[in-house]
């Protein structure tokens, strides 16, 4: 399960196990996105098709639901306690859980089906760190799904690179450097398989310091410059980027 996908799911789990019952106004609604809003479980009826992947999933999930209205669940406070002690965890040292739209949006919602009202101050700071993402225009309101400078500034390194500026361009040095500042060494997801081994990991954001996804890392890895840079003033030695610890570590 990548890293962004962990920090969607666990919150989800939790609310999903708390069940909290938030109502909404009336007119809060999105029937604009059924084709038919009076028949909006249209999509859960059965296929015409006996045997169809449609029918196993729908028949999954009535035994699951099934499953959920048992009083015995054995497993689900301990799933529950492993669940937020996760989260909780994850919510140390970044801006927000997966520095992602659904996951920061997903903790806030589970911190406060935990007991966590919005004014308690780890709620509030999942708060803040969401606002971040909105962007007003007039009298409207949207929500971006992230923000990634470091991703970013990868991505621009590339492209600068293939279009023909030299790995020892004043840019190109900067972006490295301060990718170099960036760079996670401390423990994190990525380490589970990998806990006999100095890792070095990119986030997506600048505080992003347990989760790392592959192609983010790569991404990284290869827009570092790949010839040797000039001495830098912070470092006060000579940076070869392709030897630094995150590109040896680079997963093919």
């Amino acid at each position: 399960m990548s890293s962004w996908t962990r920090g969607i799911v666990i919150p989800m789990a939790v609310l999903s196990s708390l069940r909290p019952d938030w109502r909404l106004p009336e007119r809060a609604r999105v029937d604009e996105l059924f084709k038919d809003p009076t028949r909006k479980t249209a999509a859960f009826d059965w296929s015409k098709q006996l045997i169809s992947w449609k029918n196993v999933f729908l028949a999954l999930d009535r035994g699951l639901k099934l499953y959920e209205k048992s009083p015995w669940k054995p497993l689900r406070q301990r799933a529950l306690r492993e669940a937020k002690s996760w989260m909780l965890n994850h919510l140390e040292r970044t801006e927000g859980l997966a520095a992602i739209y659904p996951a920061m949006m997903n903790s806030i919602f589970a911190l406060m089906a935990l007991g966590h009202g919005p004014d308690d101050p780890l709620t509030w700071r999942e708060i803040k760190e969401f606002s971040r993402f909105e962007v007003e225009e007039g009298d409207t309101i949207r929500m971006q799904q992230c923000v990634s400078p470091v991703w970013d500034t990868c991505i621009a390194m590339v492209a600068l690179e293939e279009a023909g500026l030299p790995a020892d361009h004043p840019s190109l040095v900067k972006a490295a450097e301060w990718m170099l500042s960036k760079q996670v060494l401390g423990p994190g997801d990525w380490q589970v398989k990998k806990q006999r081994r100095r890792t070095g990991r990119l986030g997506l954001r600048i505080s992003q310091r347990f989760l790392s996804g592959r192609r983010r890392h790569r991404v990284c890895a290869h827009g570092a410059p790949a010839r040797e840079v000039p001495r830098s003033p912070a470092h006060g030695r000579r940076y070869t980027p392709r030897n630094s610890v995150a590109a040896q570590h680079a997963e093919p």
